[in-house]
């Protein structure tokens, strides 16, 4: 399954995918991409929204972080409450 397959099963819309895209650099669009495959696959049962998913992707990326160890945790800290 392509990324834009995964996008569109997931819910994020055409509009904001090209808004995201020309805002990160392809190595920080491969990051994000991993992030979410990470957190639909531990968190995209429907307990929680497929935007928190996005919106901690986005805000991991956004920081700086270069990997995707931590994102569960972090998910966990500041999206579940």
């Amino acid at each position: 399954q392509d990324w834009h397959s995964f996008i569109m099963l997931h819910g994020e819309q055409p509009m904001r995918w090209k808004m995201v895209e020309s805002k990160y650099t392809e190595e920080q669009m491969n990051l994000r991409q991993q992030i979410l495959l990470i957190l639909f696959r531990e968190f995209g049962d429907g307990k929680y929204s497929n935007q928190s998913i996005y919106e901690c992707a986005d805000e991991w990326v956004g920081k700086g972080h270069k990997i995707s160890a931590g994102v569960v945790s972090y998910y966990r800290a500041y999206y579940t409450k």
